[in-house]
């Protein structure tokens, strides 16, 4: 598409490029590594052959720039789904068989709604604005951690309550409330009788909401400056 904006636009491309970005590099370097040297589509097919060509900007082969941008990028969204988890699996057990703590059960399912209706792009800057400038102590912008607490949020609320379904579900069947009658311990029931037997359907929908959730990191690592393809990708579009 930038090939096809450059070849469509008034002008000679080249004294654009270097009235813009104040480069030294010789006319014909430019000129070559545009494509401007030859037609669109073998400009398209020698970039796609040779490492998506080379950044203007870094100097560097663009597909090895995004394969070090996308390891971070994995990083941050296995992180965050992770912790979801993490935090999605105990609070869904206390919501659906909280009958000793109906306070906390309650408490949990209230938070689970407000979580899931919470964007990332308006968590984020308030986290950040809260752990990164009022407090001075706590100067962790780009460190990863608060960028995986924003993604991770809203994704244990929505566990909590696939989790609590899919457990309430199991918990009617019979061999359940067979396990409960012989007076087994609770939690060796749930677990054994109600979260195991789930565990096949979450797990299928797990894979299909690490794929939303490494979209869904693109914003969230421009807010908080981590380098992954979210940021990169920003950074180009504004270069």
């Amino acid at each position: 598409l930038s090939r096809l904006l450059v070849r469509a636009l008034p002008g000679d491309p080249i004294d654009s490029l270097i009235a813009e970005t104040g480069s030294t590099l010789p006319r014909e370097v430019l000129q070559s590594e545009l494509g401007l040297d030859r037609g669109y589509w073998p400009a398209v097919l020698h970039d796609l052959s040779n490492g998506l060509g080379m950044s203007l900007m870094s100097r560097e082969p663009v597909l090895q720039s995004l394969m070090a941008r996308l390891g971070r990028t994995l990083l941050l969204s296995t992180s965050a789904l992770l912790l979801a988890l993490a935090i999605a699996l105990p609070a869904a057990i206390t919501a659906s068989f909280g009958d000793r703590n109906r306070q906390a059960a309650r408490w949990i399912r209230g938070l689970s709604r407000l979580a899931i209706t919470l964007p990332s792009a308006w968590m984020g800057p308030i986290l950040l604005y809260v752990f990164a400038i009022s407090v001075p102590w706590a100067e962790i912008r780009g460190s990863g951690l608060l960028a995986c607490i924003t993604l991770a949020i809203p994704l244990s609320a929505q566990w909590q309550r696939l989790i609590s379904i899919r457990l309430l579900e199991e918990s009617r069947q019979a061999f359940h409330l067979t396990a409960i009658g012989k007076g087994l311990d609770r939690r060796a029931v749930i677990l054994k009788h109600a979260l195991a037997p789930a565990g096949g359907a979450l797990l299928a929908i797990l894979g299909s909401q690490w794929g939303a959730l490494l979209g869904g990191t693109f914003v969230v690592e421009h807010i908080f400056d981590w380098p992954g393809l979210g940021t990169a990708w920003i950074q180009a579009v504004q270069q």
